[in-house]
């Protein structure tokens, strides 16, 4: 044991040169590799199913409403908000833990898979051998041949991975939505910024037509209202004004 890391670091050092600091790399990666991508496949491929079968759920309940329907078309729409607000906070809940099931089950399969791995990297970082054969040979010649012994240390190795896979795919995909709305906003605003760019220059035209005419111009112009779409009446009728200049 030694007192801190700089002391561990100075005496790894002194015995075993800078490349001691890099003892078990090479086994390290041969874990790292295989855990992270178990753990994304099976995240995706629990996530996937767990989506599938939700919306088979889904579309069993939207039947059985379909064939329900009464007057409940009549309820106001402050009461059609509240329920759309309770609706939103309760999908996001189980949004979260559905990320904190899948991803805690995603790594411990992933812990699972690789703590022979892991012990291999054990061995070659702590100096029991110095190659991924000896470093086997060794847990089994002190386990009596078992191979056991490889999955030494799985319960606690089960419980950190799991907890930190649970919290990293919660922060995944929480950061996923994050920048979604990031992205949607920034698109809003540059879309705006355009629509007002272009009012602004047809209302130039407008009014250097409007000037040309009362200096006794050939300028001439006109507007005509354009609708939306929306039912929402005249707030959704946009005016849309062009002029044509001519010299006088």
């Amino acid at each position: 044991m030694y007192p801190s890391v700089t002391a561990a670091a100075r005496d790894i050092v002194s015995r075993r040169g800078l490349a001691g600091l890099y003892a078990g790399f090479g086994a390290t990666l041969l874990r790292d590799a295989p855990e992270l991508v178990i753990q994304f496949t099976a995240y995706t491929q629990l996530k996937a199913l767990l989506h599938k079968a939700a919306n088979a759920n889904k579309n069993n309940s939207a039947n059985q409403n379909t064939k329900n329907i009464s007057s409940s078309t009549s309820s106001s729409s402050g009461q059609q908000q509240q329920q759309q607000q309770v609706g939103g906070s309760a999908a996001t809940a189980a949004a979260m833990v559905e990320h904190l099931a899948v991803g805690g089950a995603a790594g411990a399969a992933a812990a699972l898979a690789t703590t022979p791995l892991d012990v291999i990297k054990t061995q070659l970082q702590c100096g029991g051998a110095s190659t991924v054969g000896g470093a086997v040979a060794n847990v089994l010649r002190a386990s009596g041949g078992s191979p056991a012994a490889l999955f030494a240390g799985l319960g606690p190795r089960l419980l950190q991975t799991t907890l930190c896979s649970a919290l990293f795919f919660t922060c995944y995909e929480a950061s996923k939505v994050r920048l979604g709305e990031l992205a949607a906003a920034q698109r809003a605003q540059q879309a705006q910024a355009l629509q007002a760019a272009q009012q602004e220059a047809e209302r130039a035209v407008v009014v250097a037509a409007v000037a040309q005419q009362q200096q006794g111009g050939g300028g001439r112009f006109w507007r005509r209202r354009r609708h939306t779409g929306s039912s929402s009446g005249s707030g959704s009728d946009l005016w849309e004004a062009r002029a044509e200049l001519h010299d006088a």
